[in-house]
């Protein structure tokens, strides 16, 4: 039999009405001007929103130089003022409450960059470089929990996001085009007046600057294509894949405990294409000459079946002691595509 007057607890329970009506308004003016060598791009955006009553001005300016200099190079630097609008559920606490004072979050951005074009084994390559540095205020901290995103609806924390971000591509293989990208960056965050009692000593721990949620030191990125000499018609691409472990912590902790690291992700991708039929060029089956073109793949997508680690589900013992168990992004997979063009 049944046991009826058993209950049902639950850890966590949340319901609320909300009822939110706003309207933004929104402009903007751009200069452009083209003096010797230099190209000035400068202007500001304006808006309003009506639910914080914010007014916001962001001025941004873009200068290009291109030296008289053999080499096809082109110098850049920018700086400007970006605001991100608060979105819905940034608005809305943990509590389900929304913050009638929030702000929009600031970011001051100073960037550094070039554009080299240059001629090697007879073919065009470009590399792109870029340095930058980003101040960021205003921010609306953030937890992971699994995959879900929960804001704290609070403007309470400043940080910055520095880095270089490097590229380059071009015909390694004739005909075709591949490239490379590395990037090296790091982001962080203070939130003000978090700290807390060390159990051993007694003494108040102010934790400072701690990894944001997309602190990605290093990733780097290669896609390479390739074909059968004497026929481009059969293709092959490598595609790889490599970053460091972003940055998480235990849900219902608070925000400075978040400073564990999930492991590095790595994948490698292959595919092989083949054009069964060319829209230039008559078959020499009949019936294929009826499409205008038609060709196959087959794709092997983490070809070295590698366990990525996506998130954690925490597990809580009767002690109450927490376990991060891993969920793990798909393992190899492999994917067979036909495309028929009438």
């Amino acid at each position: 039999n049944s046991d009826t007057t058993r209950e049902v607890l639950m850890t966590e329970f949340l319901k609320t009405d909300l009822t939110l009506f706003s309207f933004r308004e929104s402009g903007f003016i751009q200069y452009n001007k083209d003096i010797g060598n230099f190209t000035i791009n400068a202007g500001t955006r304006v808006s309003y929103w009506s639910f914080n009553k914010e007014f916001l001005l962001s001025p941004r300016l873009n200068l290009a130089f291109i030296p008289l200099w053999k080499k096809d190079i082109v110098f850049r630097a920018a700086t400007g003022i970006y605001y991100q609008s608060p979105f819905y559920r940034e608005l809305r606490n943990l509590e389900g409450d929304l913050n009638p004072n929030i702000e929009s979050q600031k970011s001051t951005h100073f960037v550094l960059g070039s554009d080299y074009l240059f001629y090697s084994w007879g073919r065009p390559f470009k590399l792109i470089s870029e340095i930058y540095y980003k101040d960021l205020q205003n921010l609306i901290p953030y937890k992971v929990d699994n995959v879900r995103i929960q804001y704290l609806a609070e403007n309470n924390s400043n940080g910055y996001a520095a880095g270089i971000d490097l590229k380059i591509n071009g015909e390694f293989v004739p005909g075709v085009e591949s490239w490379a990208s590395l990037s090296v960056m790091q982001t962080m965050e203070d939130i003000e007046d978090d700290f807390y009692i060390d159990e051993e000593t007694g003494e108040t721990i102010y934790p400072g600057f701690i990894p944001r949620p997309t602190d990605q030191r290093v990733n780097f990125s290669l896609f390479f294509q390739d074909y059968l000499p004497g026929n481009p018609n059969y293709k092959m691409h490598l595609s790889m894949m490599y970053g460091t472990g972003l940055s998480f912590g235990p849900p219902k902790s608070d925000k400075y405990q978040d400073i564990l690291r999930m492991p590095d992700y790595r994948r490698v991708d292959i595919g092989f294409s083949a054009v069964i039929k060319n829209e230039d060029k008559k078959s020499k089956v009949n019936f294929l000459n009826k499409l205008n073109s038609m060709w196959i793949s087959v794709e092997v997508f983490n070809l070295l079946d590698i366990d990525n680690t996506v998130s954690y589900l925490w597990v809580s013992d009767v002690s109450g002691r927490q376990y991060a168990v891993p969920n793990y992004l798909t393992p190899r997979q492999l994917n067979f595509k036909l495309i028929i063009n009438l």
